[in-house]
């Protein structure tokens, strides 16, 4: 019995089926396609879309701002009687209690907590819109948060994913999801501070690990007194 060319008779089978061969052609094409990268929506857009159908004075926050800069309850949505959000109640009561004690309430701080009524874990609010209507730049932003969580004692949380923004944690599922984050971004922080430190003082090379443990959990109880 003589040896099958296999080689030929697939040529063969292609002669003969050319569509075939060239689908096949197109197929092996397509898996190796960049798909195509998502366009920018320009911020001018996403800032028309995010005030669209908002409350010009409040943006829905329910916080407004007389002539002089000072908030106050929206006379507006009060009247109406337009619902509130958690996010926006919560910051509502943050800002009256601030009033009530004589604390300050600054207007850039104050805005951005207003944007961030309007933000949920699904939908946050972006941080290109924050920056865009703020006027501010990333590092900005961030301190801003940063305020509202040291001083305003808000929950401002980050998403992790797509969309990426902030907003204000209102459910215990949502709280406990931030709180869980930010004492990992802790204590990732302090461990990665204490290998610096070993690694670049070479006083610190012997420490022990229980030292530097103590002295953390010991500044800890004293931030939190």
């Amino acid at each position: 019995m003589g040896v099958i060319d296999t080689t030929a008779e697939a040529n063969l089978a292609n002669r003969m089926n050319p569509i075939g061969d060239a689908a096949r052609r197109a197929m092996d094409a397509a898996r190796t396609v960049t798909p195509p990268k998502r366009e920018a929506v320009p911020v001018e857009l996403l800032i028309k879309t995010f005030f669209k159908d908002r409350c010009s004075r409040c943006w829905d926050s329910h916080i407004a701002l007389d002539i002089f800069e000072r908030p106050d309850r929206c006379g507006f949505c009060l009247t109406a009687r337009m619902p509130i959000t958690p996010a926006a109640q919560k910051i509502l009561d943050c800002v009256l209690t601030r009033i009530e004690k004589g604390r300050t309430v600054d207007a850039l701080t104050l805005n951005t907590a207003r944007m961030l009524s309007l933000g949920t874990a699904e939908e946050p609010v972006l941080g290109a819109v924050l920056q865009a209507h703020l006027k501010c730049d990333p590092r900005r932003i961030k301190q801003l948060m940063r305020t509202l969580r040291d001083e305003w004692l808000l929950p401002v949380s980050a998403s992790r994913e797509e969309p990426y923004g902030y907003y204000i944690a209102t459910s215990q599922e949502e709280l406990i999801a931030w709180a869980r984050t930010s004492r990992a971004q802790a204590i990732s922080t302090l461990a990665t501070l204490y290998r610096l430190l070993r690694a670049n003082i070479p006083a610190l090379a012997g420490q022990e690990n229980l030292d530097f443990v103590e002295q953390v959990s010991s500044e800890l109880q004293e931030a939190i007194r």
